[in-house]
């Protein structure tokens, strides 16, 4: 739903439109600096390999 023009990865405009719908609560820096700790390569964009293995990261610490 996120994810315009169906590209497979998300800006973060389109990451923190996505965790506002899933129904997280973050402020815009929170949903930024969650959005860059996912973007794991820098380079702009979190496609689904980066957010699922931040997920995987965050459930190991």
């Amino acid at each position: 739903m996120a994810d315009f023009g169906g590209k497979n990865h998300l800006t973060l405009k389109e990451f923190q439109h996505a965790l506002k719908h899933l129904g997280f609560e973050y402020n815009s820096d929170e949903t930024r600096l969650i959005f860059h700790k996912a973007d794991t390569n820098e380079d702009g964009v979190v496609d689904i390999d980066e957010f699922l293995e931040s997920f995987e990261k965050s459930d190991e610490e």
